[in-house]
């Protein structure tokens, strides 16, 4: 039962994820994620506005990708991401922007 919930809160999340802040966007606090997580810290330069995921498909919205538990922003070339972030490969061939 516990893993339902989890999976429809997930689902809820990237709903309301459509309406407002994306994955991968600039922040300073959580509540500039909507209903996401504002990564701070070396590894995120500027914030890095995410939500929490599981395995490979995770429950990330559209334009992003599950990555070590969570939702990063999906990419092909360093231009697809912000300043400071790098185009890396995560599981299978999804690449994702990542801290450089």
């Amino acid at each position: 039962m516990s893993v339902m919930r989890m999976a429809l809160g997930v689902v809820a999340a990237a709903a309301l994820w459509a309406c407002g802040p994306t994955i991968g966007d600039a922040c300073t606090t959580n509540q500039d994620c909507g209903p996401g997580t504002c990564l701070q810290g070396a590894a995120a330069p500027g914030g890095y506005c995410s939500l929490a995921c599981q395995g490979n498909g995770g429950g990330c919205p559209n334009g992003a990708a599950c990555d070590s538990g969570l939702c990063r922003k999906t990419c092909t070339t360093a231009q697809d991401c912000r300043t400071g972030y790098a185009c890396s490969g995560t599981q299978g061939n999804t690449r994702v922007c990542v801290g450089q």
